[in-house]
């Protein structure tokens, strides 16, 4: 078994190409999908797919969606740097998900333990309206698995709207509620808790949203992943992005 990882990426963020290099190495093959062919060469355990920057992003990923064939696959976004995946974990809640028929499993962790699933010590949970204060639900861009023709509905539905847009969009939320079977992974003790810009993590499957709207944040509120943050920022001299005020972001534990 093996979840295709698939990374969205466009030019205004090749500042973010040379980390996603270095930090995929090791996950075996993956594929980019990116706005055009780049000068920036990628390594070769990565196979680029170059959509059209004039489509809507809805109709970007149905693009995407329609190059695979692969049942199931992994959506991350540039901006969500992958600091660990465990593919062998990574495979045990696949397997859960496809038993289970769900359409959509994000990688946060939430805690709604009065609608879960438990197998093979895998504990996901159902991720209803509002029951996070990190993420959107039932649906955001936060790193999921998704089934490929489920999703690829949803995001036909709603061709021709914005990146910034679709998650905020009510009618985009409730048909996601009605229609498909999101999940989360549920809090337990056997995981490792990761805080980091409101979300919260695993240490299996630990990702960095190193900016909001093209800003960093302050330091401080990137929490348990601060100093990864200034080491990030550090090796790689990405000194030219603006820091925006961010002290109304609160840990939200859980």
């Amino acid at each position: 078994m093996n979840c295709r990882i698939v990374i969205k990426t466009n030019s205004h963020y090749s500042y973010l190409w040379p980390i996603i290099n270095d930090f995929t190495k090791k996950l075996g093959n993956l594929s980019v999908f990116i706005d055009k062919v780049p000068d920036f060469k990628f390594n070769s355990n990565i196979e680029l797919i170059v959509y059209d920057k004039n489509l809507s992003y809805t109709e970007r990923v149905v693009h995407l969606i329609d190059s695979m064939s692969d049942d199931y696959f992994m959506l991350i976004h540039d901006v969500d740097l992958i600091l660990n995946l465990d593919r062998e974990q990574l495979d045990k809640y696949l397997s859960v998900v496809m038993q289970n028929d769900i359409d959509r499993l994000s990688l946060g962790v939430f805690d709604n333990p009065s609608s879960s699933i438990s197998q093979n010590d895998i504990h996901l949970c159902k991720l209803d309206y509002n029951i996070s204060k990190n993420f959107f639900t039932p649906f955001d861009y936060a790193p999921s698995i998704y089934k490929r023709s489920s999703i690829r509905e949803f995001y036909y539905k709603f061709k021709g709207e914005s990146y910034k847009n679709l998650e905020l969009n009510s009618c985009a939320q409730s048909y996601f509620h009605k229609n498909l079977s999101s999940y989360g992974i549920q809090k337990n003790a056997s995981i490792n808790l990761v805080y980091h810009r409101g979300f919260v993590y695993t240490g299996d499957f630990n990702f960095l949203h190193i900016t909001v709207g093209g800003y960093f944040l302050e330091p401080d509120t990137y929490f348990d992943l601060k100093d990864k943050f200034l080491e990030i920022k550090d090796t790689y001299g990405i000194h030219h992005i603006m820091t925006q005020p961010s002290s109304w972001i609160k840990k939200n534990e859980i």
